[in-house]
């Protein structure tokens, strides 16, 4: 039996790099984001985007394995980091709805989140042939960029967020872009007009989110840059 590959060989350089540059800026997304929930008792990751990262997560470790270990590896870190953002909601998730529903039915919401996240997207994989994942992981990060604003906008404070989790995402989504676009296999790929107006619209709301933060950093006295 051939072992995996760590990477294809006959892939571009900007491929690699932008593997390397994905899951490295990513990963520092979620270690920041359970940073910051520990240090002010809240979470930082909205709930929706957290159930679909899950969902996304599981299904590209355990179902849809990648043909290159060091993607299995780095879709697996991203899972282990996403356990510790959940700890943080199940810690905290509660104080921050004033809703008595949210209060009572939320662990129950988060567990019937990633269950449909992933009922839906198993199927999608199949039916679209999104073997890699490239376009249910767009179609997630674009969800994300807009639910992180909706989450800021809601509590109108930088409680759970730091400048440094905006800058990070958007740095993630940059190099997803070369990702999809130099995947040296085309089976499960993503077509490149769709890959280019997706990163484009993401990368937008990203860049949304960072002036957002930073304004309101500002207004409540912090300073942006030290806040990790």
């Amino acid at each position: 039996m051939m072992s995996l590959p760590f990477m294809p060989h006959h892939a571009k350089p900007i491929f690699w790099v932008s593997v390397f540059a994905c899951f490295g800026f990513w990963l520092a997304v979620y270690v920041i984001i359970i940073q910051r929930g520990i240090k002010d008792k809240s979470y930082g990751m909205p709930i929706g985007a957290l159930c679909g990262n899950i969902a996304w997560e599981f299904m590209f470790s355990c179902i849809f394995l990648a043909d290159y270990l060091a993607i299995r590896i780095g879709n697996f870190l991203w899972l282990l980091l996403d356990m510790g953002i959940l700890w943080t909601v199940v810690k905290h998730g509660k104080a921050d709805f004033s809703a008595p529903f949210m209060k009572k039915w939320l662990y129950p919401i988060i567990l019937i989140g990633v269950f449909m996240a992933a009922f839906l997207g198993i199927p999608f994989v199949k039916v679209y042939k999104d073997t890699q994942g490239f376009l249910t992981g767009w179609i997630q990060a674009f969800l994300m960029s807009i639910l992180f604003i909706s989450m800021l906008v809601r509590r109108d404070d930088v409680r759970g967020q730091s400048l440094y989790i905006a800058l990070f995402m958007f740095l993630g989504n940059v190099p997803a872009y070369y990702w999809v676009k130099y995947f040296p296999d085309p089976i499960g790929g993503l077509d490149s007009r769709m890959n280019f107006a997706i990163t484009v619209a993401t990368c937008i709301l990203n860049l949304i989110y960072i002036a957002l933060i930073y304004q309101k950093c500002r207004r409540q006295s912090i300073n942006p840059w030290t806040r990790l």
